[in-house]
């Protein structure tokens, strides 16, 4: 338990920055791209897509972090099974805005 929690967050860090990272070209590609998209509006999209990135990214951490405290149970594949509810959860309530 110990040397997996010593790890966590130096590939944390990692992992962040490469969200930060493709991020940063997803800005650029908009900035290259807006004047030809203007027409479907790419603004709205653009927007959505970081804000589901940067959410998703945040939500994986803290469940982790709340397992690792003890305040969700650290047992078998929770962590990854709660997370991948909470997007469905997530997308659907996407979809029918």
């Amino acid at each position: 338990w110990s040397s997996t929690f010593c790890r966590y967050p130096y590939i944390a860090v990692v992992l962040n920055f490469s969200q930060m990272w493709a991020l940063y070209y997803l800005v650029q590609f908009y900035n290259v791209t807006h004047e030809r998209l203007q027409p479907i509006k790419p603004l709205a999209k653009f927007i959505s897509f970081k804000a589901i990135v940067f959410a998703t990214w945040w939500q994986g951490v803290g469940i982790a972090v709340l397992c690792t405290f003890g305040v969700l149970p650290n047992e078998g594949k929770f962590q990854t099974g709660l997370q991948d509810f909470l997007i469905s959860i997530e997308v659907v309530r996407l979809y029918t805005i």
